[in-house]
C-alpha cells in the first residue's frame, strides 16, 4: 500500500475512525491506488494517484445495502484510457488534522463533470471501514516554492573535495570534484514532503551527482536539507515556462528527491504542508 505516501517504516498498527471523519471533505485532495481485479491483493495498475473529492453521498441505515460513494476526479496514469473493470478494487488516502487516513473502494461507474461534460469523473463505492494509518508516512502536497539544488561542497556544506572520505559519488574516476562545474541549479517544486520533493530545474544536475543539499524557505526559514537523487527526467508540461498558466507545452527537467534525515525538520514541514492544503480547501470550496 502506498497511495499518496511514501513509507517508511513495517506495516504498523491501524486504528478505525470515528463517523465523522469516515469520508474525505468535499474538494479535498485525495490519492489512489487503482486495482486490477475484485481482489485487494491483486497487482495495482496504478499507485499514488492524485485525485480530488467531487461529490459524496453518506452511508444509508444499512450500509451493507446503501454503502457510501465518493465521485473523484478521474486519475491521470499511464494507460487511463482503459477504464479499470467493475467493482475493481481501490484505495483512497487523505489527510486529516489527526493524520493520514483511508479507506478501501470498489470502482462502480463512470461520470461527466464540468460544463459541456469535458471531464470524466469516477464513482467508487466505499467497501470497508475507513482507518488513520498508525505508521511513519511522508504525505505529498502539491506545492510551487522557490528552491536551490546546490551541489558544490562549499555551498552544499558537504565534505570537501580534497577530503580523503569524501563519498564516491561527488568525484570522478580522477579525482575532480564533481560540483565544481556547477555550483547550484535553481528551480521551483511541483510537490513537497516531510520525506523528499519533487521539482523543475532550469538545467541539468552534473553527471553522476547523485547526492546535494536542498536549500528551501518555509515560514520565513531557510532551510538545508541533504538529499538524495531519486530520478531526474525531462517531461512536458502545459504552459509556458517563463510564463505560468499559458498554453502549449514546454520540455522541462523534473528531479524527485528523497532527504537524508526527514526527521530534523519533520515537525515544521508537516504544519506548513497541512496549512496549505486548508488554504486550497478553503479557496476552491469558496
Amino acid at each position: 500500500m502506498s497511495s499518496g505516501i511514501d513509507s517508511k517504516a513495517d506495516a504498523g498498527m491501524r486504528e478505525p475512525l470515528p463517523a465523522k471523519l469516515a469520508l474525505p471533505p468535499l474538494n479535498s485532495r485525495v490519492w489512489m491506488d487503482v486495482g486490477t481485479t475484485v481482489r485487494p491483493d491483486s497487482a495495482m495498475r496504478a499507485v499514488d494517484v492524485p485525485s480530488r473529492v467531487e461529490d459524496l453521498t453518506a452511508a444509508g441505515r444499512n450500509p451493507a445495502k446503501e454503502p457510501a460513494r465518493l465521485l473523484l476526479a478521474a486519475p491521470t496514469y499511464a494507460g487511463d484510457a482503459e477504464l479499470p473493470p467493475d467493482r475493481a478494487y481501490c484505495t483512497v488516502t487523505w489527510m486529516s488534522d489527526r493524520g493520514p487516513c483511508q479507506l478501501p473502494g470498489a470502482f462502480v461507474g463512470v461520470q461527466r463533470l464540468g460544463e459541456g461534460g469535458s471531464l470524466r469523473g469516477w464513482w467508487l463505492e466505499v467497501v470497508g471501514p475507513s482507518i488513520r494509518v498508525q505508521r511513519r508516512m511522508f504525505f505529498r502536497v502539491p506545492m510551487s516554492l522557490p528552491v536551490t539544488l546546490a551541489v558544490d561542497p562549499l555551498v552544499a556544506d558537504v565534505p570537501d573535495a580534497e577530503d580523503e572520505d569524501l563519498d564516491p559519488d561527488w568525484s570522478d574516476p580522477d579525482g575532480e570534484a564533481k560540483s565544481e562545474r556547477i555550483v547550484a541549479v535553481q528551480g521551483r517544486t511541483l510537490d513537497v514532503s516531510e520525506g523528499g520533493l519533487r521539482c523543475t530545474v532550469n538545467q541539468e544536475l552534473p553527471e553522476g551527482v547523485h547526492r546535494l543539499v536542498v536549500r528551501l524557505a518555509l515560514r520565513d526559514q531557510v532551510l538545508s536539507l541533504p538529499a538524495r537523487v531519486v530520478r531526474t527526467q525531462i517531461v512536458e508540461r502545459q504552459g509556458r515556462s517563463d510564463r505560468p498558466g499559458s498554453s502549449g507545452t514546454h520540455r522541462a527537467i523534473e528531479v524527485a528527491l528523497r532527504f537524508e534525515n526527514p526527521e530534523e525538520f519533520g515537525d515544521l514541514v508537516r504544519r506548513t504542508l497541512f496549512e496549505h492544503q486548508l488554504r486550497e480547501r478553503r479557496r476552491v470550496g469558496g
